[in-house]
């Protein structure tokens, strides 16, 4: 099969009726990812009927100057990206990447590189300049995060399933 080319797949701005797909994409690429990495009875409480009821709030009521898009294969959603005005003001940053999301068969592909060149544009044209995200240490994309140029800034615990996690910023000074 030829790799994908970026006329293969479609980035736009996600619509209230991308929901459920976004939610799938959401549960299944938590799982995908975070496998051995945070508890298998956490992961088992996902649920794509409740992240679908989250991700119909989100986008029918966005945060002001956030926004979500959805990268779509053949009609399908295959990842997504969100994000918006730094929603932690203490870091000194102005935006913030709340969240991006790829199956994991579409990962290589150049889709997620689209996902995240969207959401700077966006960012751009709102005057934001810096970004930051959180990320589990462990997780094996903080290599998407390097090689996109973010770095490595400061550390925090989270909690997830019982169990406390490191989680790490980075950050981008100039978007």
């Amino acid at each position: 099969m030829n790799p994908l080319t970026e006329e293969s797949f479609e980035v736009r701005p996600a619509i209230i009726d991308d929901a459920t797909g976004i939610a799938q994409v959401h549960v299944k690429s938590w799982i995908e990812t975070y496998k051995g990495l945070v508890p298998d009875d956490y992961l088992a409480t996902l649920s794509v009927a409740e992240k679908s009821k989250i991700w119909k709030e989100l986008l029918s009521q966005p945060a002001p100057n956030s926004r979500t898009f959805v990268a779509t294969l053949d009609n399908q959603i295959v990842g997504f990206v969100s994000g918006g005005e730094a929603r932690e003001k203490t870091h000194g940053f102005t935006g913030e990447l709340y969240a991006i999301y790829l199956l994991k068969e579409q990962q290589g592909k150049g889709i997620g590189k689209a996902l995240f060149q969207t959401l700077t544009d966006y960012l751009k044209k709102l005057g934001i300049t810096s970004m930051f995200l959180w990320v589990l240490r462990d997780n094996k994309t903080v290599a998407f995060y390097k090689a996109m140029g973010g770095t490595r800034g400061t550390s925090q615990d989270d909690e997830m399933g019982g169990q406390f996690f490191k989680e790490d910023m980075y950050f981008w000074d100039k978007i």
